[in-house]
């Protein structure tokens, strides 16, 4: 609208397009959903990578013995888990 002097953007179709698209999500939120995905089995990179972390730790506390303990340890309890 206006006078014709600035131009004024008309933000109304905007508004109502935002509540749309709320009224949508919040409706949505109200459904129930079953979860189709399982979780992935354990795996080797799983296992590499909790083994590397748990040496890394183990090497930060105890050297090389304490590293070797932390991968033995941190691949086990991936793999046991």
């Amino acid at each position: 609208m206006g006078f014709g002097l600035y131009p004024v953007e008309d933000v109304s179709s905007k508004a109502l397009q935002g509540m749309g698209q709320a009224g949508q999500t919040y409706a949505s939120m109200g459904q129930n959903r079953k979860q189709t995905t399982t979780p992935p089995d354990p795996s080797i990179g799983g296992a590499l990578g909790s083994a590397a972390g748990m040496g890394m730790a183990g090497f930060a506390m105890g050297g090389p013995v304490g590293a070797g303990i932390g991968a033995a340890v941190g691949a086990a309890s991936y793999l046991l888990a």
